[in-house]
């Protein structure tokens, strides 16, 4: 467990970019150091913060979690909007793409004007803009998906 742990937060300390709570505050540590080299904090000493209980990670669908006893699991895509703790990698964004693509189609066959689904639709819309934060934080290439819901309570409102 120790070597897929050091494994992961090597990956994660030393990734290009970071987006999600925790992963702004990586890259904001790094941008004051004198980090000149494409390696941020070594296998060694990652090896040895681990060992030592001072990091751990746990690593789930949206991202890696650094807070690993808490009492929620953040697997939703809106959890780099509400948690505190995450932190995503450029992989882990493009791995939301899918899911980015499903959740459009969904929202899409859903939006026929049936006052009902109104929250159902604003749910979607929210964790479609998470997804696309996300990969603008990371410069992964994107056309944004514009959400108007159509419905009787509401006449064509767009979401921002």
């Amino acid at each position: 467990n120790i070597g897929v742990t050091v494994d992961s937060l090597f990956e994660i300390y030393n990734s290009e970019t970071l987006s999600g709570g925790k992963g702004e505050r990586i890259a904001e540590e790094r941008s004051k150091g004198d980090y000149a080299g494409s390696i941020y904090i070594s296998r060694d000493e990652i090896d040895r913060q681990v060992r030592n209980g001072a990091v751990n990670v746990v690593e789930h669908p949206t991202g890696y979690c650094f807070k690993p006893d808490c009492s929620r699991i953040c697997s939703s895509d809106r959890s780099s909007k509400t948690c505190q703790y995450e932190a995503i990698t450029p992989d882990k964004a493009r791995s939301r793409i899918p899911s980015r693509d499903r959740l459009i189609e969904r929202f899409k066959a859903l939006n026929d004007g049936r006052f009902y689904m109104a929250n159902i639709l604003t749910d979607m819309a929210l964790k479609i803009e998470a997804i696309e934060q996300n990969l603008a934080a990371h410069n992964i290439e994107f056309t944004p998906f514009k959400a108007y819901i159509i419905a009787n309570s509401i006449a064509y409102k767009e979401l921002q």
